[in-house]
Formats: structure tokens, sequence, C-alpha cells
């Protein structure tokens, strides 16, 4: 089943290139990095399967494209502090990277075109988990019309995302500051969406994720995911590499997440590929 449109799926696969040609400098400089750090060896494996054959230079068509190249390069000139004290709510380069993510055209077209698909009962709500700076929820409330409820563990994301909100005039979205896995303290409405979409997201362990959503929703819900999965178990996913550098685990295959998504008690599981990216939808029958 298709999650989101092909051309999006063709924005994605830009993305995908562009992070892949900042990959042999990442490599030169982890391995020029005198220093050792939990990940290290385990990265440095991992860009060992992704590197492109031959370094080049992506086509960059537009003023985000760029801004997003850049975050990523500075997050490589700024690898010795990442390694070194690294907390995803402090630091600056990887707060620049998600935001720029979460701003992008092709990710508020992702979210609008996700809650196009969404049908929820009159008494029902939206749950958001790591709604980051609110883009997500804000495009989701737009197109439902419908209550969203957006957590995040970042303070400074909600304060963010309620700026957006209140610049936007939406009146139907809420944000709260707290722990996405303890969503269920902030939550007492039947939820019948959740969404699992936000690039934060990635630097979860999918199966809590998975496992928290199918407690909070609802029978008859529908949970929508995003995560840069493996395509084999021995294969890395392009961005893996540097999602580690921020406490990334390895992430699972395609084939385990639909089992982790099955095993939780979920049907209908629908997975597509997009760039390094897979997006999910299950329901709670």
């Amino acid at each position: 089943m298709t999650i989101i449109a092909g051309s999006l799926v063709r924005e994605y696969e830009n993305l995908a290139t562009i992070a892949a040609s900042l990959l042999p400098k990442l490599k030169e400089t982890l391995e020029n990095l005198d220093i050792k750090f939990e990940n290290k060896d385990s990265i440095l494996k991992a860009l060992d399967y992704v590197l492109p054959k031959q370094p080049f230079v992506p086509f960059i068509s537009n003023a985000w494209e760029s801004l997003f190249q850049k975050a990523i390069q500075l997050i490589i000139e700024d690898i010795l502090s990442i390694v070194e004290d690294f907390s995803r709510e402090n630091m600056g380069c990887v707060r620049m990277l998600i935001e720029f993510l979460l701003e992008s055209p092709v990710y508020s077209e992702t979210m609008r075109e996700i809650g196009r698909k969404i049908k929820i009962p009159e008494i029902g709500s939206i749950l958001e988990l790591n709604s980051g700076t609110g883009r997500g929820s804000l495009e989701v409330a737009k197109v439902t019309g419908r209550k969203v409820i957006g957590i995040e563990a970042d303070e400074k994301n909600v304060e963010i995302a309620k700026d957006y909100m209140e610049l936007e005039k939406v009146n139907n979205v809420v944000f709260i500051h707290g722990d996405p896995l303890r969503a269920g303290r902030y939550v007492s409405e039947p939820i019948f969406a959740i969404l699992l979409t936000s690039p934060i997201t990635w630097l979860y362990d999918i199966e809590s994720l998975v496992s928290k959503a199918y407690s909070l929703l609802e029978f008859g819900g529908t949970l929508y995911g995003s995560y840069p999965l493996r395509e084999k178990n021995d294969y890395p996913n392009l961005i893996e590499p540097i999602l580690k550098l921020f406490g990334g685990i390895t992430p699972p295959n395609k084939t385990k997440i639909r089992w982790i998504i099955e095993r939780e008690g979920f049907h209908k599981v629908s997975i597509q590929k997009a760039g390094p990216i897979y997006f999910f939808k299950a329901s709670k029958i």
C-alpha cells in the first residue's frame, strides 16, 4: 500500500544523495580524530558499506537543500564536541539538522499527505510522539481539523512549536513538554491516530515507541511512522553513521520492523521505502 506519493519518494532520494556526498569527509574526520568513543568503530564499519564508490558533488536544486547540506557539514566539523559531550537537547548542530528536516517542504507535504489519509471518530484525537518544532502536528491539524497533541522531550522545541501555533493561528493543537515514552501521563482522551513520523524519532528505539503507541491507541486506531531501516541485517542504512554520532542505535531491517509491529498486536502493516527512510502504517483492530 502506498503511504506517500512517488513525487515525495523522489524528494527523499535526492536528500539521500546530498547526505551520501558528505560521507567520505565524515570518514576522514573520524579516522583523524585521536580519541576513542563508544560508537566510533561501528560508525566506521557502517561507513565502509555505504560510502559512494567515487566522490561526487550533488545537484542542489533549492535554498533549503543547500542549508541541509551545510547542516551536515557543520556536524562533521563539530564531531569532537559531539562525541565528548553529546546531549540532543543542547547540541546546536544536531538541533539545526533536525529543525531543517522538520522545516523542509518535503516534510511538510509528507505530513499533509498523511493527514489526508487519517479518518477517526468524532470523539477521537491524534497524538504525535517526538513532535519536535511542531511542523508535523500543525500540518496534520490543518488538514484534518481534528485535535492533535504533540509530546516532545526538548523544551526549546516545544517553545518553537507554540510560537508557530500562535503565528499560524492553529487552535486545535496542544504541545506538551515531556517524555514521549511516558505519554500516558499526559493523555487522558481517546487516541485514534498516532504519528511516529518526526526525524527525532530516528534517535529513539523504534521497538519501545511502537509498544507505547499500541498501548495508547484505541481499537480501530492507526499508527503512522518513519524510520531509517536497514535493507538487510548486515547492510547499514545510508544515514545510520550520522545518527550513531548522536547515540542512535543500530536499526532493525524492514523484515524485523514488520515482525515488531505485528508482535505488538497491530494488523494490516504496510511499509514503503523512500530513499533511506521507510514509512510504515498499521492498524489496531
